[in-house]
């Protein structure tokens, strides 16, 4: 039975736990069933799977979890992650903490805060939404900022109840201010 160097590299199709190594143009990592702290490669196809760091050119997570998952165009279905960065980012009865890309679609999912140039949401709750450009449909949403906003969206503060929250607070709070300075001011005569 022949053994391993460990100077051996793995092969891209066999689940084997990854070092921060880099990785070949083309590599393909899979995993099923595994936990792995960092999993980079240029297609990374998660199953059933867990890892700290994911780290793609294309990334797939399939009931799986990560803390952190980077890729140009990452696809989740019924997975959660932490943090998500990509290019196109799709979660499909997933959920994240924090979501950022320049298209983000996600249908039956939530996120906590979503920062996209473009988003589309499909049944979908995130307490902040901010993007230029925002399509939902049966949506909820505690803040919601976009420079074009379309579709069936319930939301707690919009751009200009938020404005109107900050503008009420700044001037109790002003008002609290010029209050205190006059008591402590008869006080000291």
């Amino acid at each position: 039975m022949a053994r391993a160097k460990a100077t051996d590299k793995p092969k891209a199709d066999t689940p084997q736990p990854t070092s921060a190594e880099e990785v070949a143009p083309r590599e393909v990592r899979i995993l099923a069933n595994e936990m792995a702290g960092e999993v980079k490669a240029h297609i990374v196809r998660m199953v059933q799977s867990g890892a700290e760091t994911v780290t793609g050119s294309e990334v797939t997570l399939q009931q799986s979890g990560a803390q952190t998952v980077r890729g140009e165009q990452v696809e989740m279905r019924q997975s959660g992650a932490q943090l998500v960065e990509g290019q196109q980012v799709s979660l499909r009865q997933s959920g994240a903490l924090a979501l950022r890309a320049d298209t983000v679609t996600i249908a039956q999912g939530g996120a906590a805060v979503v920062t996209a140039q473009e988003a589309k949401l499909n049944n979908t709750q995130a307490l902040a939404i901010i993007g230029q450009h925002v399509d939902v449909t049966r949506g909820h949403t505690v803040l919601l900022l976009g420079r074009e906003v379309q579709g069936q969206v319930d939301t707690v503060f919009d751009q200009r109840s938020a404005l109107l929250l900050g503008l009420g607070i700044g001037v109790g709070l002003g008002l609290l201010s010029l209050i205190k300075a006059l008591l402590f001011r008869r006080q000291g005569e």
